[in-house]
C-alpha cells in the first residue's frame, strides 16, 4: 500500500505535489482521486477554505501528525 511521505510546495508554501514511499511524484490532483480510490494508506479527503481537495493524515491523533507537517522533497 502506498503512503505519502513528503511534500513539495509552491512559493507561497501550498503543497503542489507528494512523494509517496515508492519514490513516486504525484500531484495534488492525482494524490487526491489516489486517496478517494484507498490506494494510499493513511489518509482522508477534506476540503480545503477554497473548496479544493485537501489530503490530510489519519495516522495520529497529534495534529503535528498532518501531512502538512511533511518533510518537503
Amino acid at each position: 500500500m502506498l503512503k505519502i511521505v513528503k511534500v513539495l510546495r509552491d512559493n507561497e508554501g501550498k503543497i503542489i505535489s507528494y512523494e509517496l514511499n515508492s519514490g513516486e511524484i504525484v500531484s495534488q490532483s492525482e494524490a487526491a482521486q489516489m486517496v478517494k480510490e484507498g490506494k494510499i494508506k493513511g489518509a482522508i479527503l477534506g476540503v480545503d477554505e477554497y473548496g479544493h481537495p485537501a489530503i490530510h493524515s489519519v495516522l495520529g491523533s497529534n495534529r503535528f501528525d498532518d501531512v502538512e507537517n511533511l518533510p518537503e522533497v
